[in-house]
């Protein structure tokens, strides 16, 4: 399963960098572990689930984590931006997660 996040708001040519700032976050955060990967010419997430005793629960983990990952990776790049530096190196107040952030299969 490949999906990516896309929060209103967000111009599609800006959705790579931040699904790959978010990528970074993930791999930093520790709480769930996923890497990245081109999809159809699209940066996207590609969790691999195979342990037998994954639980409704541990996918709901991934969902909630990239909600709130997200937003702190759109604060990051608009900080970064009015600062000039990289969206990794550019910090941020915690930031709320938007529900109606788009957790999205990628279309082909």
């Amino acid at each position: 399963m490949c999906f990516r996040y896309r929060p209103p708001g967000i111009p599609e040519d800006q959705v790579d960098d931040l699904n790959r700032t978010l990528g970074e976050l993930v791999l930093e955060d520790g709480r769930v572990y996923f890497g990245t990967t081109v999809y159809a010419g699209k940066v996207a997430f590609r969790p691999a689930i195979v342990n037998w005793r994954t639980r409704e629960e541990d996918t709901d983990l991934i969902v909630a984590t990239v909600r709130e990952l997200g937003a702190r990776a759109v604060a990051q790049i608009g900080a970064s931006r009015a600062m000039g530096a990289t969206p990794a190196s550019a910090k941020s107040e915690p930031v709320e997660p938007s529900e109606s952030a788009e957790v999205a299969k990628p279309q082909r």
